[in-house]
């Protein structure tokens, strides 16, 4: 409701008209997300618009604006910046209270990311040099938020439920393990309607979507063994967490529609995923040299555009 709130207060005349923007603008929006994070992590434009792209294309973002998911569309815009803040949280004071801000707009977003940010923060927390402080506090604003709704939600004997999807309930057929990791937040074989029932007609395009992002996460994989191995670690913990909270959300339901339980919807969990994908593979990529890489990021890049 707070992000709501502010994001209406840019079109106070109509504060509707905010969302209609964001749907107008999601893509140009994340690709310039991406692009100024992976600004952080290289010099090399070609891998800056190689991650700009797969973020842009990135399959929980296409579902979310086709199914009119507000919330998760705002955590995936969210999530580029949450990390490109929090790469200069440890300096000084006003770059971690630009790192909380973020946090709490992706994790009110998508409570679903509070799990596996909690982690990511915890490990950054101890391991991140200098500014312990600094990047304690980042928390803060997260913690402020939430706080009013956890007491309201234990007293309710549902503490669990601090973790449902905001907004109105939207019901989804959860996805196998295999779409899970394809990025795919809705089952293509029992909800096919926005894949446009390719796969009543064409059974192999499981395989064939497989087989087109082997190589960004082949280079994902292969990226800790580059000279970027810390960047490629980090996107592997990113990729790993939001795989395993992508896939434990499918257990869990907290909202009804009628007598139909309907469970957390994975995509939120799958764009955390696909963003440490992305940061892995532009790790490997600028390890190699700039003919190689260009090479790679177009193989990787045309497999994800088709």
């Amino acid at each position: 409701t707070y992000v709501l709130a502010v994001l209406g207060t840019l079109t106070f005349w109509y504060p509707s008209l905010s969302i209609v923007l964001v749907w107008l603008f999601a893509l140009p929006l994340a690709a310039m997300g991406a692009w100024l994070l992976m600004a952080r992590l290289t010099n090399r434009a070609g891998l800056r618009a190689f991650a700009a792209f797969a973020w842009m294309l990135a399959p929980p973002l296409l579902v979310a604006l086709a199914e009119g998911r507000v919330a998760a569309v705002i955590a995936h815009l969210v999530l580029p910046w949450l990390i490109f803040s929090a790469l200069s949280a440890s300096r000084n004071w006003s770059r971690a209270a630009a790192t909380g801000l973020p946090a709490a707009v992706a994790i009110a977003s998508a409570p679903l990311l509070a799990v596996p940010l909690a982690v990511v923060w915890l490990v950054w927390l101890f391991i991140g040099g200098p500014g312990f402080v600094q990047r304690l506090l980042t928390a803060a604003p997260t913690l402020v938020l939430f706080a009013p709704l956890a007491v309201a939600q234990w007293n309710r004997g549902r503490p669990l439920a601090l973790f449902a999807d905001p907004g109105v309930p939207l019901a989804s057929t959860a996805p196998d393990a295999w779409q899970l990791l394809l990025g795919f937040p809705s089952s293509l074989v029992a909800d096919p309607s926005w894949a446009g029932g390719l796969l009543d007609a064409y059974p192999a395009v499981p395989f064939a979507a497989a087989g087109l992002l082997v190589p960004l996460f082949l280079l994902a994989i292969l990226a800790p063994g580059s000279r970027n191995w810390r960047a490629a670690l980090f996107g592997l913990q990113l990729l790993l967490l939001g795989f395993v909270t992508a896939a434990a959300a499918t257990r869990f339901g907290f909202a009804h529609v009628g007598v139909e339980s309907i469970s957390l919807w994975p995509g939120s969990a799958q764009s955390l995923m696909w963003l440490g994908a992305v940061i892995a593979a532009a790790a490997m990529l600028a390890a190699l040299r700039p003919r190689a890489s260009q090479i790679s990021a177009g193989i990787a890049l045309a497999g994800i555009i088709l």
